[in-house]
């Protein structure tokens, strides 16, 4: 199974921008959060993928700026023709981001999906997958892949998910099926009978848990290299990861590094130091203008002298592998 295109549903903080704070200040200041409100300055296809739903009306198309959770779709192309989609990631902002983009783009069937960790943008979108799988309207049921310790937290969260038994209300419950992986330990995702995604997680830190690190999970799949969480990446997943050939998407949340995110000041550096031919800067927060980002990626010598092509995600880029 051959790896086709990653759609970016999502290139943001937890919080997303535009920042709500950000706009009830008075008077509001933050460029940038400002500057998500406003309609796309520049023209992007806003076509829908097939004649049958150009009766869908299309979601505005904003400033780049604009930005739900990190999250994206791997697409892969089966022997058989078609396309399969894998989800990465199912946050707080998972539904207004199918809403706007998988319409217009063409995805329909969740074949799977596939979690980094267990905080709220990654995993609260998870109840909304119950509109693919309700009455089977789309599907039977999802594939869930995580780790045990992500699983631990959505039994908290989403008891109901887990048992059935413990559900309230009129019963339509997401039909998820949670498999569980182990961490750095290669594995695949079955997506017909012949075909399966190699999955290889590794271990990055995103944070502390008390004096310890906090461990987020990053993937290495077929023709992509996803770290969504990143304060650091440990020796160990670097010497995996250097020269693999991948387009790398590396998290970058502002300048300067925070407790559980890299800034382009250590995220540059490791990116020269992994030496992709392609990296994809996402997790922006509103300290950083999509622009001006890209300007100043631009003016970095680095990139051009190690043949790396260095770009800024935004949600609704569709990138082929």
């Amino acid at each position: 199974m051959k790896p086709h295109s990653f759609l970016f549903l999502g290139t943001g903080p937890s919080n997303g921008i535009p920042d709500v704070t950000c706009l009830t200040a008075d008077p509001p200041t933050c460029a940038v959060c400002l500057a998500a409100t406003q309609p796309a300055e520049e023209p992007r296809d806003g076509r829908m993928a097939s004649q049958a739903h150009a009766r869908v009306g299309a979601a505005p198309l904003f400033n780049k700026n604009r930005r739900g959770n990190t999250s994206g779709v791997l697409r892969l192309a089966p022997a058989g023709g078609g396309l399969r989609h894998v989800l990465l990631d199912c946050g707080k902002t998972f539904y207004a981001a199918a809403l706007a983009w998988f319409a217009r783009v063409g995805v329909r069937r969740i074949d799977a999906v596939l979690l980094t960790h267990d905080h709220a943008d990654a995993i609260l979108g998870l109840d909304d997958l119950r509109a693919w799988t309700l009455n089977g309207k789309v599907q039977q049921s999802i594939n869930v892949f995580l780790s045990q310790s992500t699983l631990d937290v959505v039994k908290r969260v989403f008891p109901y998910m887990v048992d059935a038994a413990v559900a309230t209300g009129g019963g339509h419950l997401p039909a998820l099926e949670f498999i569980v992986f182990e961490e750095n330990k290669p594995f695949s995702i079955p997506l017909s009978d012949s075909e399966h995604l190699p999955v290889v997680p590794f271990l990055v830190e995103h944070g502390r848990k008390g004096n310890e690190p906090y461990y987020c999970n990053a993937f290495q799949l077929p023709g992509l290299t996803y770290i969504s969480d990143a304060s650091r990446v440990p020796e160990q997943a670097k010497n995996l990861i250097r020269n693999d050939g991948n387009v790398l998407v590396l998290d970058c949340l502002r300048e300067k590094d925070f407790a559980s995110h890299m800034g382009y000041e250590s995220a540059i550096p490791l990116v020269f130091e992994l030496a992709p031919k392609r990296v994809f800067f996402m997790g922006l927060n509103d300290e950083l203008d999509h622009y001006e980002f890209e300007g100043y990626l631009e003016k970095q010598s680095g990139f051009k002298e190690r043949g790396i092509e260095a770009a800024v995600a935004f949600d609704g880029l569709m990138i082929t592998l």
